[in-house]
């Protein structure tokens, strides 16, 4: 599966934005969760000059309060694999 890692940094920016956060606070908050990521890593990330790991962007999801629609299309993003498991009808 391939990335489109300019579409990923776009969909990362606009939810550290909408969670009126700082890109040093994104960093901080990875690295209270034991992810030590830099302030320029995550940059380069929204930037799509590289691509997080997969560690990372379940704890970025986290961070950033990212919905399960919005999480799926970071993940696609990203290049990685999505499992929806089927749900019961009602």
């Amino acid at each position: 599966m391939s990335s489109d890692l300019p579409h990923l940094g776009r969909l990362l920016r606009r939810h550290r934005e909408q969670a009126d956060l700082s890109l040093s606070d994104v960093s901080s908050a990875l690295e209270a969760a034991g992810i030590d990521r830099s302030r320029q890593t995550v940059q380069n990330w929204e930037s799509g000059r590289a691509r997080p790991p997969v560690d990372a962007l379940s704890e970025l999801s986290r961070i950033l309060s990212v919905s399960a629609v919005d999480r799926i299309a970071l993940y696609q993003a990203a290049g990685q694999l999505v499992i929806v498991a089927p749900t019961e009808a009602a």
